[in-house]
């Protein structure tokens, strides 16, 4: 980073080389670096700074700032004037860009839309930013495709199992986006895009979790996905994935999928929600919209436009 405003995707590592968290980072001046994280992991991610400044004369703050969103096709709007910086997504182009600005001038309504468009977006383009894929491994969860890992850089915490995962060609599982499926015959398209996929109004149903934003019209009544669900290509085969976050109504989210199943099979998959004793004792009220327990649902994964093509024996990308 070089002048004001440049942004680096940045992954922040366990001594195990898990992920700790996903950060963006920019340059605000030529003494400051701001630090974009998830509001469920700053408390940690503060004090994990804390603990390995050491010595070193370094002030580490939280000023209250806050982050918008705003697709490259948008219009600026009076609600984005006054903001710090605005840079372009560093992950991939089409992401848009990332707006911060001061949390106090923004006390307005159209701040919660901005999130709930924000996190739409996120899980339609397979992006995890959050607690969901904390301790998890990097390059299953696409950091190498999405430009938070530099494999030229030397020496941080946890690089010597990141390398080994890559050069060993150790990854046998990837993160990728899914729409929940009134069936199991496949109907998504792989490499689309979020807005090529769900048009404008039918984000917006998504969004209201009403019977009439189902993706599928009112004739399907859906249940919503649950995370830690698993994932089958067949109920008696073993479980080849299992869904680690969902928006609020369950109607779409991310799957981290087996990669022999994820390239090679060409249906949906069953998803089986795991269930307690007592829960399977009970009998939900299918006039609320709900489900019975362990009654079969699917889903329909898909690779957005971003998924590189993989090498069949490494899982990695083709041109590393």
């Amino acid at each position: 980073m070089a002048t004001k405003g440049d942004c680096l995707a940045a992954s922040f590592l366990t001594s195990k080389g898990r992920i700790f968290a996903n950060t963006f980072l920019y340059l605000e001046n030529n003494d400051d670096i701001l630090v974009d994280v998830h509001t469920a992991l700053a408390a940690d991610l503060k004090r994990h700074l804390t603990l390995y400044k050491l010595r070193s004369k370094v002030t580490i703050s939280s000023p209250n700032y806050g982050v918008w969103f705003q697709p490259h096709s948008a219009t600026d709007t009076a609600s984005q004037q006054n903001i710090i910086l605005k840079t372009s997504d560093p992950r991939i182009t089409d992401f848009g860009y990332r707006i911060i600005k001061s949390a106090e001038e923004d006390k307005s309504d159209t701040k919660n839309n901005v999130s709930e468009w924000m996190s739409t977006f996120n899980l339609l383009n397979g992006l995890a930013e959050g607690p969901e894929i904390s301790n998890r491994i990097p390059l299953e969860c696409n950091l190498d495709l999405l430009r938070y890992i530099s494999f030229s850089k030397g020496c941080y915490v946890g690089q010597e199992l990141t390398a080994r995962t890559r050069y060993k060609g150790l990854v046998r599982k990837r993160l990728v986006p899914f729409l929940r499926s009134p069936s199991l015959e496949k109907h998504v398209t792989n490499n689309i895009s979020a807005f090529e996929l769900l048009p404008e109004e039918i984000m917006k149903k998504i969004l209201s979790g009403t019977e009439e934003g189902n993706l599928y019209g009112s004739e399907f009544s859906l249940p919503g996905i649950k995370q830690g669900s698993k994932l089958y290509k067949n109920v008696d085969e073993a479980s080849i994935g299992e869904i680690i976050h969902t928006n609020s109504n369950g109607s779409i989210g991310l799957a981290m999928v087996n990669l022999d199943a994820l390239l090679h099979h060409t249906g949906n998959f069953t998803v089986v929600e795991s269930v307690t004793e007592n829960e399977k004792d009970e009998t939900l009220s299918q006039s609320n919209n709900e489900r019975t327990p362990n009654v079969p649902q699917y889903i329909a994964t898909f690779r957005p436009t971003w998924f590189h093509g993989l090498d069949e024996k490494t899982n990695l990308k083709l041109n590393e």
